[in-house]
């Protein structure tokens, strides 16, 4: 039991009914008592936990990537925080019972800058090097100010990152990328995005993606 020392307006100490009082540093205060929930849980809330952690460990071997694909979408939360979100809605699904993360589902930017059509990857080079570019229906020849691409190695958080953040024209320019892990024993999905560095902006997927064995359902 709480005992008031000071009256009602002053400092007090223990517990009075649902307020807990006490001192620091000399300043009394007061707090309400903490909500005590039970131990049994609605199967919908633990659902809900486990979709969220699911999503998180997903995405977090992409935590410094999403500084750039989702840096300039919402700063009202942090860019991780915010993909989490996002991905909780749209990439959960329920197996047997339980939050699965839909790998082809997930969204892994955010932002308002026009895309190329199509990213295409060729087959690797006698040096082992692979090649990248981006092509439009039309075949026309736009520049863009650079892109991000993101591979996973399917339904497993290996990931890879590429940031190209140099000037580009489709159907003109194929970028030369080095140690590029694909093998032809596994299968993969692939992401791309333009990149503005100058701006720090990027755009959503393009809406095409093309490579012997990666896709972007």
């Amino acid at each position: 039991m709480g005992k008031i020392n000071q009256g009602i307006l002053g400092g007090f100490s223990g517990k009075v009914g649902t307020v807990v009082g006490g001192s620091w540093k000399g300043t009394a205060y007061m707090r309400g008592l903490p909500t005590h929930y039970t131990a049994t849980q609605s199967d919908s809330v633990i659902f809900c936990r486990k979709a969220l952690r699911a999503v998180i460990e997903a995405l977090r071997p992409l935590a410094p990537t999403l500084k750039l694909t989702f840096g300039d979408y919402d700063h009202k939360m942090s860019t991780f925080n915010k993909a989490a979100q996002i991905n909780y809605h749209a990439a959960i699904e329920k197996v047997d019972g339980e939050p699965v993360v839909n790998y082809k589902k997930l969204v892994l930017s955010k932002g308002f800058l026009k895309c190329f059509d199509m990213f295409f990857v060729d087959d690797p080079g006698q040096d082992g090097h692979w090649y990248v570019g981006a092509i439009q229906y039309d075949n026309s020849h736009v520049e863009y100010p650079g892109f991000i691409f993101i591979l996973n190695e399917l339904g497993t958080n290996n990931w890879f990152s590429y940031i190209y953040d140099q000037p580009f024209t489709t159907g003109l320019s194929d970028i030369e990328i080095e140690g590029f892990p694909i093998t032809s024993e596994k299968q993969y999905l692939g992401w791309a995005f333009v990149y503005d560095k100058s701006l720090g902006q990027v755009s959503e997927k393009c809406r095409d993606f093309y490579s012997p064995n990666i896709n972007d359902d």
